[in-house]
């Protein structure tokens, strides 16, 4: 519980970092701006799906594949958790170099469905390979992961399109406990480590909106079926 506890303030304390790093990188990227000249200072385009350093304001529009363990607290359930993940959002670039934004995502997988808002921290070191940071929070989930639960993710992106990231979770969930003669629940708080690839770009949109539609089918046929 005390590693738990450490992690969701780890993962609270990075996005209240990330909020407040937002207005210095700005400050940072207007005196970078007015030391460029008037060459630089012209406005940028809008890149819907093709992130770039080059852009004023880009597209966030990914899709995740990840897989991690389970803690041993966790004995009625599988050992593997195997998770997709879609997410959309925007990020400004505030320098040539830095850039934040915000994106919803949507978790599909062993543990259910989850599903909130995010914030995030790019560092750019060229056009094409950049590092991500992040922190996101769900606001609706099943039982396998609640409402409450924390989501990091530190992704190294090789190239425009692909990413590789690790993803430290902070989890709340109710655990079943089932004797031959009854089951019982409980609450509790667990930490997972998941690792995985991202693809983004024009393919992660494709890939984001074909899990939200068949997620989309999925609840249209849940309650379809229980008007019934």
């Amino acid at each position: 519980m005390a590693t738990a506890t450490r992690l969701a303030r780890a993962l609270l304390l990075l996005g209240l970092g990330l909020a407040a790093l937002t207005p210095a990188v700005a400050a940072a990227g207007q005196d970078a701006t007015q030391d460029r000249g008037p060459v630089a200072a012209r406005a940028l385009p809008n890149c819907a799906l093709h992130p770039s350093p080059d852009c004023h304001l880009f597209g966030i529009t990914e899709l995740g594949f990840a897989v991690g363990s389970r803690t041993t607290e966790e004995t009625d359930l599988s050992s593997l958790v195997i998770q997709a993940t879609a997410a959309g959002g925007v990020m400004r670039n505030l320098t040539p170099h830095d850039a934040v934004g915000g994106f919803w995502f949507l978790a599909v997988g062993s543990d259910g469905v989850s599903t909130g808002p995010g914030t995030r921290y790019r560092r750019w070191f060229t056009p094409r390979q950049s590092v991500d940071v992040g922190v996101a929070v769900a606001v609706g989930g099943t039982a396998k992961f609640e409402a409450g639960s924390l989501a990091g993710h530190l992704r190294y992106n090789p190239t425009a399109t692909v990413g590789l990231v690790v993803r430290p979770e902070f989890v709340r969930q109710t655990l079943w406990t089932c004797t031959t003669a009854s089951c019982s629940t409980r609450s509790a708080s667990t930490v997972r480590l998941k690792a995985g690839v991202d693809v983004s770009g024009a393919q992660g949109a494709k890939g984001a909106a074909a899990v939200a539609a068949g997620f989309g089918a999925m609840l249209l046929l849940y309650y379809a079926g229980a008007g019934r």
